[in-house]
């Protein structure tokens, strides 16, 4: 086996060859890692965003109703059956906004 002085291309700027050898490996470490990252990252985004379209349609009108309410409690109703028809009213706007 030869010696990593004595080739050419192992020298990195200057500096001697096992300095050479130890910067080569650690970048390699360092892209290997990365790329194992950002794969592991893509496939948990792509999993967690397998989302029924059930799940979706519930999370959707949570949040219409969420919104609607905090519309409805700062009007001051004190009838409960106004509150919920103004309540409806309004969740059924933020749905034809769509």
């Amino acid at each position: 086996m030869k010696d990593f002085a004595q080739l050419g291309s192992c020298r990195m700027l200057g500096q001697p060859a096992s300095k050479s050898l130890f910067f080569a490996l650690r970048s390699g470490l360092q892209n290997t890692l990365l790329g194992t990252l950002i794969a592991f990252l893509s496939v948990g985004l792509a999993v967690g965003q397998e989302q029924t379209s059930e799940e979706k349609e519930a999370a959707y009108t949570r949040v219409l109703n969420e919104r609607a309410a905090k519309i409805v409690a700062s009007l001051g109703l004190t009838d409960v059956n106004k509150t919920a028809h103004v309540q409806q009213t309004i969740v059924q706007q933020y749905r034809d906004l769509e």
